[in-house]
């Protein structure tokens, strides 16, 4: 099977951005219809909170929600019910979809660590598990899959032109705040241009992180919002930056999003996670890799001209070909 037509797919993701949209579309493209839900059901800043400290006092705002998903979805009888990095849906939930849709193949995708999401109870409702964390494929017999690059972030869309030596745009999550100081401060101290864009989900995280993040409040207020930025404008400062900063979480392995979509915008990457080196695409040229704990950087390799890569790598590492090997097409 090489593409999808006539299937039908259930689509579960959290709406982050634009990339529930984008998975949609590339399903779509494959031929298949597909419908699309929120798995957390849209939640407040204080529902996110619970969701990810003490879900289980969601679980039957969970389970209604799921049971009237399966309700109104019961004539579309997929063929395929796919989650992508949840955090909301519990085993009770699922189990209400299994039994509602008793021939759908289940797929789960992780986009987070396992142990982040804190979704271990639920793997075996799955068919097929895959995951961008190498550890998570040893740790939960997961198939490997690194995260994708969207159209908005082909190199077709790639200015000459630089505006920023570095920048980073982000949720301020761990020890972000603080490593991001230390670069703000080696920039300032080498004439370096750059842009920040701290993101805290809502109000009310923010002033908990304000609390609990000494190097956070070192920060001017104008770096730090609350309200997320549109793909399209982050795709137009990455493309007018040298070199894009990502700092992975400490407990995660796999690689972010933010240097899949660095590699298809064909511009530079200042990384902490080391685990960059085993991938495909890899060149010392292209992903500076820096130590959180002792941060180095060297304005000379900020400024160096980036490398194409073949296209065949690259090609790995479109949303396109990231749908195509979840659904198993090239078997």
């Amino acid at each position: 099977m090489k593409d999808l037509r006539g299937k039908r797919v259930l689509l579960f993701t959290s709406v982050l951005f634009n990339y529930h949209t984008q998975i949609k579309h590339s399903i779509e493209e494959l031929g298949a219809e597909v419908h699309l839900y929120d798995e957390r059901n849209d939640p407040s800043s204080i529902q996110k909170i619970l969701i990810r400290k003490a879900r289980f006092l969601m679980n039957h705002r969970t389970r209604t929600y799921y049971q009237s998903v399966a309700e109104k979805e019961k004539s579309f009888d997929p063929d395929y019910v796919l989650f992508v990095s949840p955090e909301a849906v519990t085993k009770e939930a699922l189990q209400i979809l299994k039994r509602t849709y008793k021939r759908s193949t289940f797929i789960l995708y992780m986009w987070d660590s396992v142990k982040n999401k804190h979704i271990q109870g639920i793997l075996d409702q799955f068919d097929y598990k895959y995951t961008f964390d190498s550890e998570d494929c040893e740790n939960y017999q997961m198939i490997f899959r690194p995260l994708f690059f969207s159209p908005d972030f082909n190199n077709t869309v790639s200015e000459t032109e630089y505006v920023y030596d570095m920048s980073f745009i982000g949720t301020v999550h761990s020890d972000r705040a603080k490593i991001l100081l230390e670069i703000k401060e080696y920039c300032d101290s080498q004439d370096l241009n750059y842009y920040f864009y701290l993101f805290i989900p809502g109000r009310l995280l923010y002033y908990l992180r304000m609390l609990t993040d000494k190097y956070l409040r070192k920060w001017d207020k104008q770096y730090i919002h609350t309200e997320t930025i549109g793909k399209d404008e982050v795709a137009r400062i990455s493309s007018r930056t040298r070199c894009i900063i990502d700092i992975n979480h400490p407990k995660q392995t796999g690689l972010t999003m933010r240097t899949i979509e660095m590699l298809g915008l064909n511009r530079k990457l200042a990384t902490t996670n080391k685990n960059i080196r085993a991938y495909d695409f890899y060149r010392p040229e292209n992903q500076i890799v820096i130590d959180r704990n002792n941060l180095t950087l060297s304005k000379e390799m900020i400024r160096k001209d980036y490398v194409l890569i073949p296209d065949e790598i690259y090609r790995k590492y479109s949303v396109n070909y990231w749908v195509k090997e979840i659904f198993d097409l090239e078997r």
